[in-house]
């Protein structure tokens, strides 16, 4: 079994999975969600300032409009391989890459590397 624990403002959640399972973890509402993975994930922070801890190669971030201010923290070692997806509606032109921070043009948002070595997908052309 895989485990991963969750941790969202007042509480610690630990799951289990069978090696087989995808997990989908759904985060919506204001920020400060703090998550820590080791299993196949995918994360969609809603808008607000939100801390990922990350801990695998198999977790996939999406970003989508108006994400607010995000720190995805890792270890290199652990998570090269991980995807952060930016998606509809925002363009490669849209964002701008200065050392570890992604940082939209119009927005300001911004999502920041601490860590983690994650590839970065754009979904809008």
């Amino acid at each position: 079994m895989r485990r991963f624990a969750v941790m969202l403002g007042i509480g610690l959640l630990l799951l289990s999975q069978s090696a087989q399972a995808n997990t989908k973890i759904l985060i919506t509402g204001g920020g400060n969600a703090l998550l820590m993975m080791d299993c196949e994930t995918l994360l969609m922070p809603g808008g607000g300032d939100d801390a990922l801890y990350i801990a695998s190669r198999r977790t996939v971030i999406i970003v989508q409009p108006g994400w607010g201010h995000d720190m995805i923290i890792g270890d290199c070692g652990t998570t090269r391989g991980a995807l952060l997806i930016f998606g509809a509606g925002i363009r490669a032109t849209d964002i701008v890459h200065e050392g570890n921070i992604f940082r939209h043009r119009s927005n300001g948002d911004t999502v920041t590397l601490a860590g983690a070595c994650i590839e970065t997908v754009f979904t809008t052309p």
